[in-house]
């Protein structure tokens, strides 16, 4: 478990943290992601005894800050049931590409008792690690499967242990996300469906024929891991490669995609004709010389 949390000095000189919170809701903020209980992960299970015992407010008021913090500001969800904590923008700011700290959230996460808040986690996790978009109007959290309500017993239960030491560093960790929660708890919410990940979010055609290919590696008994995956896309990305750029021929690629697909080849391979438009090409510009 790490002994520090590092808070940068941008935290005070965020808009709405300057805007919206009151001097109250700064501490109990700094509160959720300096105590004891926080992990890298950013979801943690903590009594409400904790809570009590480690900010000085009693329960009535900790129920109320808890409230404002998932309706009004928007940037925690808390489920009474397991007494969890998520905080919805942790991984902007904690999380990386590295896989030792993508190894060691997910073996916290493993911990999380919420289904849904687990779901996030390791769904926010899968898509750091595949350089994805996250698309959080469509995970489970937005739905509030788990509203906070004022009636709730107090019960001391052990929080969540850290299985690594990490350093975390806390800047504007608000976003600005969408609030799925209705205060009539008489309605049922559906939980929505699971987001998919965009391989190519910037090229829609280019990643439906990306989604083709994978669907072909599972359809030959053949599936991508997630390493494979990033190996096919940087594959692809060098066989379609512009001339004198970064940029890449999406139809070529497209094509190199399709070609697999086709012919149900486990890998990516430059397109059968290249050559012989290589050779037609050149042939054309002797004949042409010759003339």
């Amino acid at each position: 478990m790490a002994i520090y949390r590092n808070v940068q000095l941008s935290f005070w000189t965020d808009s709405k943290i300057s805007d919206s919170f009151t001097p109250e809701d700064r501490f109990f903020y700094l509160y959720l992601i300096t105590n004891p209980q926080s992990n890298i992960c950013g979801c943690y299970e903590v009594s409400y005894a904790q809570f009590t015992n480690q900010t000085g407010y009693n329960k009535d008021t900790i129920n109320r800050l808890i409230e404002r913090f998932e309706n009004v500001h928007n940037v925690i969800r808390f489920c009474k049931e397991t007494k969890e904590i998520l905080l919805l923008n942790w991984h902007k700011y904690n999380l990386n590409k590295s896989e030792k700290t993508l190894a060691g959230a997910e073996n916290v996460a493993k911990y999380i008792k919420t289904a849904e808040f687990k779901e996030y986690v390791f769904y926010v996790i899968n898509c750091i690690r595949n350089d994805s978009p996250v698309f959080l109007e469509n995970t489970p959290i937005m739905g509030h499967p788990c509203p906070m309500q004022a009636s709730v017993s107090v019960s001391d239960t052990a929080s969540v242990s850290d299985a690594v030491s990490d350093i975390v560093s806390n800047t504007n960790m608000l976003g600005g996300i969408p609030d799925g929660h209705h205060k009539d708890k008489n309605i049922k919410y559906k939980k929505p469906e699971k987001a998919t990940l965009a391989y190519f979010p910037n090229d829609e055609l280019l990643d439906e024929a990306f989604r083709g290919y994978v669907a072909m590696r599972k359809q030959i008994k053949k599936p991508l891991t997630d390493r494979a995956i990033k190996l096919a896309i940087s594959k692809l990305k060098e066989m379609a490669k512009l001339p004198f750029t970064d940029s890449i021929d999406s139809d070529t690629a497209i094509e190199i995609l399709n070609q697999s697909v086709m012919n149900s080849w486990q890998g990516l391979f430059p397109l059968k004709n290249e050559h012989k438009k290589n050779n037609s090409k050149t042939s054309d510009s002797y004949d042409w010389d010759r003339i």
